[in-house]
Order: C-alpha cells, then sequence, then structure tokens
C-alpha cells in the first residue's frame, strides 16, 4: 500500500479554489481516504508521524463514508491478537457532522454550541462542490474563530487608542497628563481633547459608557466622531453650554434604551485673559480633586458629580450647571474613573477613595508627567497579579 500524504487545505492546490480566513475550508486537513477495509496496523503508521492527523477519512465503494478516529486506531493496532480476524475499519468510525468548505466558521461554532443535542459532533466531513475535500474538527474551527475575534478586538484597540491619544493641546501654558487602561482591550472610557482658537477655548473630557469591552467601545467611537465633527463647527460661536447640550441631544439620539455614558467635560481659555476660569460640568463621573495655595497654606478639595450622566431625559443644560474655578497660579486639578478607585488587589480589596485621596495628598507637588508616572507605579503595586475590574482613566491638569 502507498503511504499517505496530507497538508494543510490552505497549502493544497485545490483547483484555484482560495479559502477566506473565516470559511471552513482554511482549516481543513486534505488527506487521502483510507480503504474501510485496510489493516489496523497499516494504518496506524500512518498516522504516527503526524500528530495533526485527529483522524483519517475512511472510503468504501468509491466513496468517503466517515472518519475513523486517531485513538481508537492506535488501541487496535496495539491489540495484536485482535487483528488476527477481519475487523474493518468502518465498524469504529466516530460520530461525524458533514460542512461545506465555504461555511462561515463563525457560523458553524454558534449553530454547535446553540445546539441543544447530548451529542454534539466533534469531527466533520468537509465537502467542496459536492465532492469530498477534507475533514476539521471542533477544536480547530474553535481556535481560529477565537484567534479572529482577538484580530477584531486588536484592530478596535487600535483604533481606540488612537482616538484617545490625539493631541489638540500643545505648547500650552499648562501641564496635561493622562492615562487610559482598558480592562478587556477595548473598552468604555475614553478621553478627549478639543481647541476652537477663534473662540479663545480649549477642552479637556474624560467619558465612562455604561457598557463595557466591544459594547463600550463601539459607543466611545461614537464619540469620537462627535468631536471630530466639532472641529468643522463655526469656532467663533462655541462655549461649554452649546457643546455640552449638543453632546447630549447627540447620545440621546444615538445610544441603545438603558445606556448612559457618564463624562467629565473642563473648559478653559487657550490664552489665559485676567482672570481666567475653569468651567466643570460632570455628569455623573467621578469626583474631581484640586489644589490651591491660599495665603502660605495649601488647601485640597472635592467637586462631586452635579448632573446627571449624558444620554438620559432631562432638561437643558445652563450656566447654573457650570462649576467654575480661578485658575490661579499652582492650581492642580486630579480626575479618575471609578475604575481607579474599585480596583483590587489580590485580597479582593478596593483601592477606594479614602486610598486615593491619601495619595493625592503625598504626591500633588509633582508635576503633570512625574503624577502620571507615579499612579501607574501605584495601580501596578496594589494590584500585582489580581484581574483589573473595570476601565481606569487619570488625568492631571496643572498650572
Amino acid at each position: 500500500m502507498e503511504n499517505i500524504e496530507w497538508g494543510f487545505a490552505e497549502e493544497k492546490d485545490s483547483g484555484g479554489v482560495v479559502f477566506a480566513e473565516n470559511q471552513v475550508g482554511s482549516v481543513c486537513l486534505t488527506v487521502e481516504p483510507v480503504h474501510a477495509d485496510s489493516p489496523w496496523t497499516w494504518v496506524a503508521e500512518q498516522m504516527k508521524g503526524n500528530t495533526e492527523l485527529f483522524a483519517l477519512p475512511v472510503e468504501r465503494d468509491g466513496g468517503v463514508i466517515g472518519l475513523i478516529g486517531r485513538t481508537k486506531v492506535l488501541e487496535k493496532a496495539n491489540k495484536f491478537f485482535e487483528n488476527i480476524g477481519f475487523h474493518p475499519l468502518d465498524q469504529e468510525l466516530l460520530p461525524t457532522a458533514s460542512l461545506d468548505a465555504r461555511e462561515s466558521i463563525d457560523k458553524v461554532v454558534i449553530e454547535l454550541l446553540r445546539s441543544k443535542s447530548d451529542e454534539k459532533p466533534e469531527s466533520f466531513l468537509v465537502w467542496l462542490d459536492g465532492k469530498f475535500y477534507g475533514m476539521t474538527n471542533l477544536r480547530r474551527l474553535a481556535s481560529r474563530s477565537a484567534e479572529l475575534r482577538d484580530l477584531d478586538i486588536q484592530k478596535a484597540r487600535e483604533f481606540q487608542e488612537a482616538t484617545i491619544q490625539r493631541q489638540f493641546l500643545v505648547d500650552q501654558p499648562w501641564q496635561l497628563s493622562r492615562f487610559v487602561r482598558m480592562a478587556f482591550g477595548v473598552g468604555g472610557d475614553f478621553y478627549q481633547e478639543a481647541a476652537w482658537k477663534k473662540s479663545n477655548l480649549a477642552m479637556v473630557s474624560c467619558f465612562d459608557v455604561s457598557g463595557k469591552a466591544v459594547a463600550g467601545a463601539l459607543a466611545t467611537a461614537s464619540l469620537a466622531g462627535f468631536f471630530a465633527s466639532q472641529q468643522n463647527v463655526n469656532e467663533e460661536n462655541q462655549n461649554s453650554i452649546i457643546l455640552a447640550n449638543e453632546l447630549n441631544d447627540f447620545l440621546k439620539e444615538i445610544l441603545p434604551l438603558g445606556t448612559f455614558v457618564a463624562g467629565l467635560l473642563l473648559f478653559l481659555p487657550l490664552i489665559p485673559d485676567a482672570q481666567p476660569m475653569l468651567e466643570i460640568l460632570n455628569f455623573g463621573y467621578g469626583p474631581v480633586y484640586f489644589y490651591q495655595r491660599q495665603e502660605k497654606r495649601v488647601v485640597g478639595k472635592v467637586l462631586k458629580p452635579n448632573l446627571p450622566p449624558l444620554g438620559l431625559e432631562g432638561p437643558q443644560i445652563d450656566t447654573s450647571s457650570i462649576f467654575r474655578l480661578p485658575l490661579i497660579p499652582g492650581t492642580k486639578v486630579y480626575m479618575f474613573s471609578d475604575g481607579m478607585t474599585d480596583l483590587i488587589n489580590t485580597s479582593g480589596e478596593q483601592f477606594g477613595e479614602d486610598r486615593l485621596r491619601e495619595f493625592l495628598t503625598k504626591s500633588y507637588r509633582l508635576s503633570a508627567p512625574e503624577f502620571m508616572e507615579k499612579i501607574k507605579t501605584e495601580i501596578s503595586e496594589w494590584q500585582t497579579t489580581a484581574p483589573q475590574p473595570d476601565d481606569i482613566t487619570a488625568v492631571t491638569l496643572q498650572f
């Protein structure tokens, strides 16, 4: 008997057929079938050197009738006395199902997971245009599905990072540093800065979408689109009230029912005047911490949220919604998403607001870049090997 030639479908000339990476044919092993009357010991020899061969296709009367599993072949081949009598391969075939080589891998995997059958097949005969093409199994299908999903997440993460890292406030008379780390590759935390020169207006903003992971990332993509469109508005008429109301109306229109966005918007003059002010609108985001020197001492204060999250029905935002902070020299402002205080250590203990305030009291003298490096170290030392339950955003603005 001739030895079997085998290979991966993507390496085989299949008559000009090229499979996409999400089609069953791309994870198919193309193997020449063995006849149902082949000796078990000979079949075992064909499999021993090829660990990828989880099975072999079996044919009878010129057609493929099923798969014989690797475990069964090696077991039978090792039982010498059982092989003295005639025992055809097709009496020991695996439970199998048939797939079309052009089917979507994700569709197949989802249908298998949803199936209520107690005996789900794990091995499959693959057909192309009505002819036997090869074989695959659930492990190969699930592995490719996970690989493609990870690739999609990677692309989404690259997009999200690109939008977060865009800088519009450079060469300004203040220091600005930020740090964003998602819990699951992509997530619902979002940071955005913008500038409208004709209105002498700068904006620093943080958002925390109620959905997490992919759902949150989709909502943050909408936020990125909104702010991109705002770069083309009439700059001379831009102000904090107009932008906050337009953002809220936009989110109310596009967000699914029950989804909302906690947001923190800070507005300040690009070119400070005689009495520059920082305007703060806090839509259900975390507290804002700020330190200012008053006479011979430094005073730290906490500004808690005073507005409902964005995207919910409610009254229009007006000047009474704004907290105004005089920007005297030495003012330092700190903002964190709730992922900072929710961060746990290996004992399950949360970092908490009290510990965050203590950290700020010890670290407020640091410059903005130094502070951000310090907070990263603090996060790592607290978390060590514990999982990160939520996205973390940290921003500091110093004058």
